[in-house]
């Protein structure tokens, strides 16, 4: 046996998932997948057998129980990102998504299998934007170019629900430590890539500033999940540019 994960490349941010599991054996298929799939949790696993050592790819199912499941991921994100995860109860995320509610649990255990699930996804994600949005010509350029990176993703929702994060740190941080800990993961790690672009940028005298890298990043991240908030509030974006505009203040002051 043996099983690759798409996400080797990005073990150092969340930890690997396998992707797909070959049986070469098909004898053993029956207590071994069961053993598998009882060792892993929260995970769509994609099994296929493999005669005589060729690889077929059954891909026409695989395909669509991978788009079932995404889109159970996709359509459940924005319903706990509106109304919270508590708020949010099985029957409306079987409404949202239109899949029956033995589909759900073959690929979720539970709600609270999901809302990790959502959680991991969108972590993911919002790495991967980090990664793209941190550019410029400078330090100072690739970390507002990031703000308005998170502006833009408002925008395409128009302020609606806010931050998935930010609400759902509100709601259960405090009360499930599984979700706790994929938060803690999520803002730490944003606060480290900011970290090390605020630290290149005061080596390289572009940063100018009392506070240390450490306070800069968490107070940019502080800053940002605040105007966000206020902008779902007033269902418009100039909280979040007022914002933003301050964090340019911090990080560029003799020019404004």
């Amino acid at each position: 046996m043996r099983y690759s994960s798409k996400h080797e490349s990005r073990s150092h941010r969340f930890p690997a998932v396998p992707a797909i599991h070959i049986f070469k054996n098909p004898a053993a298929a029956a207590t071994d997948l069961y053993r598998l799939r009882k060792n892993i949790d929260n995970m769509f696993l994609p099994v296929y057998f493999v005669p005589n050592g060729q690889y077929k790819k059954r891909a026409t199912i695989l395909d669509k129980g991978k788009k079932t499941r995404d889109h159970i991921l996709k359509e459940s994100r924005r319903l706990f990102t509106i109304n919270g995860f508590q708020r949010t109860s099985i029957s409306k995320i079987i409404a949202e998504t239109g899949v029956k509610k033995g589909n759900l649990y073959y690929y979720f255990s539970s709600k609270e299998e999901l809302g990790i699930a959502v959680l991991l996804d969108a972590a993911e994600e919002f790495a991967d934007i980090l990664d793209q949005s941190l550019t410029g010509s400078d330090p100072i350029r690739k970390i507002i170019h990031s703000c308005q990176a998170i502006m833009e993703l408002m925008q395409k929702t128009h302020f609606t629900g806010g931050c998935l994060f930010g609400n759902t740190a509100l709601e259960m941080s405090g009360t499930n430590p599984r979700f706790g800990k994929i938060l803690q993961n999520v803002f730490g790690h944003w606060v480290e890539k900011l970290q090390v672009e605020l630290q290149r940028a005061k080596e390289s005298g572009l940063l100018n500033s009392k506070l240390t890298v450490e306070v800069l990043a968490v107070s940019i991240v502080a800053i940002l999940e605040g105007g966000i908030m206020l902008s779902r509030v007033y269902e418009n974006q100039k909280a979040l540019e007022q914002c933003i505009l301050t964090i340019k203040n911090l990080l560029e002051p003799e020019q404004t």
